[in-house]
């Protein structure tokens, strides 16, 4: 770990504590990076809060070389990521919370400028830093995917442009007043609950600012629930935010101005659509009649086009990645 501590602007005292939460689940390769570029910033105010889902693949003694830094650590069977992070969320008193993934990493020093920039400016709900996705080759070196700017980061304007869940850093106020993530949906556990957890922020129109530095680097590898290219699992995605959509403008429908309104609207459409190609691939024949006629009633004949349209391309894939396996 590194042992110099970042030159500092500002007493120590006057940095807010910062809450950093790890949920993992048999990530051994890659859980002692996360965990130690949270160490690694040497932040003067830092709260570790560690969620392991009962790994099984070494992650748990990996944690444990480390358990004397952390504030809140359990290894046991939960139900999924939200549910862990709210636990976490509960077991916790930082001023300023932060979601770290086990195959993911901070950046140096970002903690660091994090805290000043909550200081320089008291009145702000959240901080954002920019994010990069990368890929791990073959030859152990990495490729940038993906990089973020600053204007992609903004949520003002009750608009959002990406969600990036893992690169904002949360006043704790914002779970009190609007709320925590989704754990459950029709009993089962949600996998993709960033997406409306980030969009009901910003339809409250919340202060924040976004950092120009990379503070923050995502993975990508296929056993991650967002960067797999497998196809079911996008389709499970789709059907699970049409069903956000569903919850946002259930709940909090009557705070959206029109442009929210439309943009949502078509979130949903889209959403739905696929929603519908699941039921097919499901073989859930009377859901997906029942969910098509909904549709058609909405968005008219069209809508039922385009679902054609999915589930022919859904097919069309999977048969060119049937023909590169054999």
């Amino acid at each position: 770990m590194v042992e110099s501590m970042a030159e500092l602007k500002f007493p120590k005292e006057k940095y807010p504590k910062i809450t950093v939460m790890i949920t993992s689940l048999n990530r051994v390769h890659t859980i002692e990076k996360a965990v130690k570029s949270v160490l690694d910033q040497n932040y003067p105010n830092l709260e570790i809060c560690v969620m392991d889902a009962a790994s099984t693949d070494g992650t748990v003694a990996v944690l444990d070389k480390y358990k004397e830094h952390y504030a809140y650590y359990r290894s046991r069977k939960d139900n999924g990521t939200a549910s862990a992070l709210n636990e976490a969320i509960d077991n916790s008193e930082g001023d300023v919370l932060c979601l770290v993934n086990s195959d993911d990493y901070l950046e140096p020093n970002t903690l660091v400028q994090v805290g000043e920039a909550f200081i320089e400016n008291p009145d702000i709900d959240m901080v954002n830093v920019l994010g990069r996705t990368v890929k791990l080759l073959k030859d152990g070196s990495i490729k940038v995917e993906h990089e973020c700017n600053v204007e992609m980061m903004d949520l003002s304007g009750r608009q959002v442009r990406t969600l990036h869940p893992n690169c904002r850093f949360y006043k704790r106020h914002l779970f009190d007043k609007y709320g925590k993530f989704i754990e459950e949906r029709d009993g089962k556990m949600t996998l993709y609950s960033d997406f409306e957890f980030i969009t009901r922020l910003s339809l409250y129109d919340i202060k924040n600012v976004t950092l120009p530095i990379f503070g923050y680097t995502y993975l990508a590898h296929e056993d991650s629930l967002t960067f797999n290219t497998n196809k079911y699992t996008k389709l499970k995605q789709y059907d699970e935010n049409a069903f956000y959509v569903e919850t946002l403008f259930a709940e909090h429908g009557d705070i959206m101005d029109e442009r929210t309104k439309e943009y949502l609207g078509k979130k949903y459409r889209k959403s739905f659509c696929r929603r519908v190609v699941k039921n097919i691939v499901d073989k859930d024949t009377n859901l997906a009649r029942k969910n098509a006629e909904l549709g058609v009633r909405k968005w008219g004949i069209a809508f039922l086009l385009q679902v054609i349209r999915y589930w022919a391309s859904y097919h069309l894939q999977l048969n060119r990645l049937v023909r590169k396996s054999t």
